[in-house]
């Protein structure tokens, strides 16, 4: 019996699986995003939720001292600083101007979230449906409460 055939074959199997490790090993990993932005977000959602703007601010105070990011987080980090200044018009312009992404998307549910009245609440509902069509936070956000 030949031995080569059997041999060339485990030579190429080994061959193959050590290129195809190096090129998993040298493949870009997905960016994870930067701790101080994950605090600062959480600081989000728990004014989001609670109305605790007191641990909003000092998240986005927070940011001052962290280096500028690259997109998306630089989008999240000014977010943030957006939406601890409490003032509504400027979240509005930051969710409807600039290029659409989550940051954004997430001014317009806070905006929802935080109305005062169901009319503001309907219109960032409105402007969520229309950027975000595909989106799973658009879906089920019909008209008024």
């Amino acid at each position: 019996m030949d031995l080569r055939v059997p041999v060339v074959v485990l030579a190429a199997s080994l061959a193959g699986a050590g290129v195809g490790a190096l090129a998993r090993s040298a493949a870009p990993r997905p960016a994870t995003r930067p701790e101080h932005v994950e605090r600062a977000l959480r600081a989000l959602d728990g004014y989001q939720r609670r109305g605790d703007a007191a641990a909003l601010r000092a998240a986005a105070a927070g940011l001052a001292d962290e280096p500028l990011l690259e997109s998306p987080w630089r989008e999240e980090t000014d977010l943030v600083r957006v939406a601890a200044s409490e003032d509504s018009a400027a979240l509005w312009r930051f969710a409807t101007t600039g290029p659409r992404g989550p940051a954004r998307a997430r001014a317009l549910l806070l905006l929802a979230a935080r109305a005062p009245e169901p009319s503001a609440r309907d219109r960032a509902l409105a402007r969520l449906r229309a950027d975000y069509p595909s989106s799973w936070a658009a879906r089920g956000t019909g008209g008024s409460r």
